[in-house]
């Protein structure tokens, strides 16, 4: 009975033992299967990842889509630009471009279209004045008017009569200060009746005392805008200078003989030498060739050492005329 207990008891324990070593077996099995492959992921995992400080998180750069400018493009003005425009690019980078990528063509393509549309024509550029001379500035010109006495001239008992001014001259287009040589004529008329009646300075037949210029003057020129200085347009302008007067006609027994002196040409003693100065101012509008103006001139004739006892005579010579230049 023992023998048969303790194999019924051995037989018990083997049994147990068999049951509790097939799960265990088991488990070993799946273990084994999960494990092999944390084991392939841990080796591509550094040893000490938990030792590691944590990476910083790297800052992505915004891409840059700004073009840059080479040899050969043409800028554009941000100001003027066309937002629905392309941007510029020369023949070259568009070749370059298209060789690349597709989008280029099609920017290529825009640009080719924008160029080949029809552009605003340029502003006509002035058309340049062609002178007579051309650009040498010369110029000559003839004018015509009066001459009125002034004080001495006038009291002696002779009123306004006429003028005749020919101006020869140089002045570059452009230029302020020019030069010219002034002829002219004067010639101013014998009142015999005074304003009280009377006739002090008639002595004898009083004629029309005839007056000889030749002067040379200087001109400063002041142009009102862009065209007249380019030689359309009005120019204001002031003249000065000094020269020979010579008398003619005067009569010898005239009270102005006498005042004119012994300043005689050749063994007459109706042709009196004397000499003087001048200035005044005009207006000149420009024409392209031709010019117009009005001038008048301020006359004074030194005739120092007269017989009257007097130092001058003065006129004021008032003409209209046009020049060719």
């Amino acid at each position: 009975m023992r023998l048969r207990a303790s194999g019924v008891y051995t037989v018990g324990l083997a049994l147990v033992a068999l049951l509790g070593a097939a799960p265990l077996a088991r488990a070993q099995v799946d273990t084994t299967r999960t494990r092999v492959p944390v084991k392939k992921e841990q080796a591509a995992v550094p040893a000490k990842k938990e030792t590691m400080a944590p990476a910083p998180k790297a800052t992505v750069a915004a891409p840059d889509t700004a073009r840059r400018a080479i040899a050969g493009d043409v800028v554009t003005p941000k100001d003027t630009a066309s937002a629905v425009m392309p941007p510029t690019m020369s023949p070259a980078t568009c070749a370059a471009m298209a060789a690349s990528a597709a989008p280029a063509k099609m920017v290529c393509g825009a640009m080719a279209a924008a160029s080949a549309a029809p552009q605003p024509a340029p502003a006509p550029a002035p058309r340049a004045v062609k002178y007579l001379f051309g650009t040498t500035g010369l110029y000559v010109g003839v004018g015509a008017g009066t001459a009125v006495p002034f004080n001495l001239l006038s009291d002696l008992g002779y009123d306004s009569g006429f003028d005749l001014t020919i101006p020869v001259g140089w002045h570059r287009p452009g230029h302020a200060l020019g030069v010219r040589a002034t002829l002219a004529f004067d010639q101013v008329h014998a009142d015999v009746a005074t304003a009280d009646a009377t006739a002090p300075a008639m002595l004898g037949s009083a004629p029309d005392p005839k007056i000889y210029t030749g002067t040379v003057d200087a001109v400063l020129k002041f142009p009102i805008g862009q065209l007249a200085r380019e030689g359309r347009g009005l120019s204001l302008y002031a003249v000065g200078g000094g020269g020979a007067y010579l008398f003619r006609g005067f009569g010898g027994t005239t009270e102005l003989s006498n005042v004119l002196g012994g300043d005689k040409i050749g063994n007459s003693a109706k042709n009196v030498h004397k000499w003087g100065v001048n200035a005044g101012a005009g207006m000149e509008y420009g024409l392209g060739p031709t010019a117009v103006f009005v001038e008048s001139r301020w006359v004074n004739v030194f005739t120092k050492g007269s017989q009257a006892g007097n130092d001058y005579l003065r006129w004021i010579p008032i003409s209209v005329g046009v020049t060719l230049r």
